[in-house]
């Protein structure tokens, strides 16, 4: 009878110490594709430590944060691409600042960055020359009325026309980053509306000079105005829509703003900072 009966089947047990093991090669099975790298570890310190339900990353040698995932050599290779860029902006404006230090106005003959405003720490930077100008002073230069037009468009020193003015926190020399400058700041305002054309309803002052975009309601953009003309006492010929940049700051500024209104004043502190170097997230 003993010999009849049924032996107990063998049900193999998943956790015993028999089952083999996962080469060192081969991706631990609990990491799966989803999983994500661990918030606090790459902040900098994780308490839960081994315990912790996220994955580690190993350390990026440029930033030194635990944020390189161990299995995905794609994520590896972009925030590496995206952290040299970081490194590479940080060192340009540590740079910049380095070189914008003892720079003195030439028209108040004051070092700009150490002027007593926060607000006034900031070059005016001429598009054609490296006469250097803190922004208030050169702004107030090519304001005056008392001067024709190619006057005060030029520099006060060189006396080179310089058709834009560049607020900047930094010094900028280089031609080509002045072009970049000039350049960044049109292709932002220009995906802006102009308030002033309001879709088709009201006139801009700036015409086809304007900075802003001139489109109607179902998107089609305004025809550029042809620049009218007038010929002066002295026999010159000007033109309505010849308009300097700081033409454009100074009707923003001079303009009477309500209360609930108040994005007007933010875009004109867009304006200076899309075009000074700082980040803002949007132009």
């Amino acid at each position: 009878m003993a010999e009849g009966k049924t032996q107990p089947s063998i049900v193999s047990n998943p956790g015993s110490c028999s089952d083999p093991q996962p080469s060192p090669e081969m991706k631990p099975s609990s990491y799966s594709n989803e999983q994500q790298l661990c918030p606090y570890a790459a902040a900098g310190e994780c308490r839960f430590g081994d315990a912790c339900v996220y994955l580690h990353g190993e350390v990026c040698e440029i930033c030194r944060l635990r944020v390189l995932h161990p299995f995905d050599p794609e994520q590896r290779k972009a925030h590496e691409k995206i952290c040299m860029l970081t490194f590479e902006h940080e060192m340009e404006k540590a740079f910049a600042f380095q070189a914008s230090q003892d720079k003195v106005c030439s028209i108040c003959m004051e070092v700009i960055l150490e002027k007593a405003s926060a607000s006034e720490r900031r070059f005016g930077i001429l598009s054609n020359c490296n006469h250097t100008y803190c922004l208030s002073c050169i702004r107030q230069w090519r304001c005056a009325k008392q001067f024709e037009n190619p006057i005060i468009k030029s520099c006060p020193e060189c006396r080179v026309i310089s058709e834009f003015v560049i607020p900047s926190v930094y010094w900028v020399e280089d031609q080509n980053k002045k072009n970049e400058l000039i350049e960044a700041f049109k292709q932002g305002m220009g995906k802006k509306a102009c308030k002033y054309f309001e879709q088709g309803k009201g006139t801009c002052p700036f015409g086809s000079k304007c900075l802003y975009r001139h489109a109607y309601p179902d998107g089609r953009l305004a025809e550029p105005e042809k620049p009218r003309k007038q010929l002066s006492s002295q026999g010159t010929v000007r033109f309505f829509n010849s308009v300097r940049l700081w033409d454009f700051i100074e009707n923003r500024e001079s303009r009477h703003v309500p209360n609930n209104e108040d994005v007007d004043m933010t875009e004109l502190g867009d304006l200076f900072m899309h075009l000074s170097g700082v980040e803002s997230s949007e132009p």
